[in-house]
């Protein structure tokens, strides 16, 4: 039976509800160019928490086939949309990365490892810890790193006459991976190693631009002797060929 003081006490216990207005954006700068990106997190209106999917396949012994694990996992492109400074700084932050990224003059893609990024996505509790509103701090109880991060879509912005908003620039990432932080790592060391793999492999050393360090081996390749032709006395001349094949 449903009980409402049951209910109560539950939330209590785990420190109320989590609420969608308490969390914060941090984006870092590629390595191949200099971005402020710091301010974006005063500016990053609405995102959310990454999720995966695990992509499966029927898997049949007998009779009914079963859904099971298969990999690699995939996750969703992530969304964050910014609110618009006077001096939109931040669409031509965007543009510029997005530019660096293919540039419009040549259309030759770079390395990625140069405008890759990190980010993350931390999720507080918004309990107050003091009655005074300057000096009130936030836990954070959650957050999400997304490695490899990189735009892939800058959103248009409507311009209209009869409207007198604020504009709001929505960027959409696509990235490698994401993992939770420790603050809630729902799964043990033994489980999944910080900042690892999501399938807990060990990529190898790589240099600079992504490849191994390690030089691949060398095989001498096979020689393969060349094979006389039956049939030695036919030719094409004349009438036709004589011999045979």
């Amino acid at each position: 039976m449903f009980k409402v003081s049951e209910f109560l006490n539950h939330f209590e216990k785990h420190k109320d509800f989590a609420r969608t207005s308490k969390f914060e954006v941090r984006i870092t700068s590629p390595s191949g160019i200099q971005l402020d990106t710091m301010p974006l997190r005063l500016q990053c209106e609405s995102t959310e928490l990454p999720g995966y999917n695990v992509n499966t396949v029927d898997n049949r012994y007998y009779g009914v086939a079963e859904p099971i694990a298969s990999a690699p996992t995939s996750f969703a492109d992530i969304t964050l949309t910014f609110i618009c400074a006077g001096d939109m700084w931040e669409k031509k932050l965007f543009d510029r990365w997005i530019n660096f990224i293919v540039p419009i003059n040549n259309y030759n893609p770079r390395y990625k490892d140069d405008y890759s990024s990190q980010i993350e996505i931390s999720q507080f509790d918004g309990v107050a810890t003091s009655d005074n509103p300057v000096t009130q701090t936030a836990t954070r109880i959650y957050y999400a790193k997304l490695f490899g991060a990189f735009p892939v879509s800058i959103g248009t912005l409507s311009l209209n006459w009869a409207d007198d908003g604020i504009h709001r620039l929505p960027v959409t990432f696509r990235y490698d991976y994401w993992l939770p932080g420790p603050e809630n790592l729902a799964t043990t060391t033994q489980e999944q190693k910080k900042d690892s793999k999501p399938n807990g492999s060990t990529p190898p050393a790589t240099g600079n631009r992504g490849q191994p360090t390690t030089p691949p081996r060398i095989t001498t390749p096979t020689t393969i002797k060349p094979q006389p032709i039956r049939g030695g006395g036919g030719k094409f001349a004349g009438g036709g060929a004589s011999g045979s094949f």
